[in-house]
């Protein structure tokens, strides 16, 4: 059973981080576009703080919830351009202190949740854990645009190893979002940790592997790297595959990021 108090523990961490960071730059800075595009650093900050409050309400107001997945689902490019709104008419000092207040709140909602509670998702439901776990991720992930835009190398540390198990879990609906039957192939990750000792998933025996580092896997899983910067390679075409359409977000696919578009093998950075 997951240690929800850990999983929460290693998501103020991972807030702590980029907080750390967004509250050096410069006003101008928040203004500078990110690789996704048509986003500012400002963007990214508020869709963290829009959707840590709305993960809150999954949890604590199901009810709520509902009647924001349901707008939602109305115009899914609409409603993400449209909620972000309120939030980029702050400066950067009240968004920053928005987003740590809504990140703040959603992980206090966690820790009271009651045990074994599925809290629904856009197009899915998941346990607390992996609620929580989810957030990490987009934190981690958004935070990696950041550091792109910024010129600062990827963040990495253990707490990759919670984005690598969401991947793993979310393998299927991978599938599901483009539209093709899931592949219930055995998958082996062979890789390495941030402080190089070995991570690994998935039978011995297994015919299709993964191999490379955490960091490299967390960035393609997020659509953050090509795989072709990366130093990740796949021995069998069900392996390959998942790294090509794998994703660890709700929503349709990314548009992700283009080859050389990044360094080969990107070096981790402090966390």
């Amino acid at each position: 059973m997951a240690d929800i108090r850990q999983l929460v523990a290693d998501l103020e961490a991972e807030v702590s981080t980029l907080a750390e960071l967004v509250m050096k730059l410069a006003d101008d800075e928040w203004e500078h576009d990110t690789p996704a595009s048509g986003w500012t650093v400002a963007h990214q900050v508020a869709h963290l703080a829009h959707f840590d409050q709305v993960a809150a309400l999954a949890i604590s107001d199901q009810a709520r919830f509902q009647i924001v997945a349901a707008e939602a689902a109305l115009d899914p490019q609409g409603y993400g351009a449209k909620v972000l709104l309120p939030y980029l008419a702050r400066g950067p000092r009240e968004l920053s202190a928005t987003w740590v207040e809504a990140a703040r709140y959603f992980r206090t909602v966690a820790l009271r949740a009651e045990p074994g509670l599925r809290a629904p998702w856009f197009g899915l439901s998941m346990s607390v854990a992996s609620l929580v776990t989810a957030r990490t991720m987009e934190t981690w992930a958004h935070g990696q645009d950041i550091r792109d835009t910024v010129g600062l190398p990827p963040a990495s540390s253990d707490r990759l190893k919670s984005i690598v198990h969401l991947a793993i879990g979310a393998r299927p609906y991978s599938y599901g979002v483009h539209d093709l039957a899931p592949v219930s192939t055995p998958i082996r990750l062979e890789l390495a940790a941030p402080d190089g000792s070995p991570w690994r998933w998935g039978p011995e025996d297994a015919v299709n592997v993964i191999y490379g580092s955490a960091l490299d896997f967390c960035l393609v899983l997020t659509q953050r790297r090509h795989v072709l910067d990366t130093d990740l390679r796949a021995s069998g075409r069900d392996a390959a595959e998942w790294l090509a359409i794998g994703q660890t977000f709700a929503g349709k696919p990314g548009a992700g990021r283009r080859p050389g578009q990044f360094n080969l093998a990107p070096r981790p950075g402090p966390t």
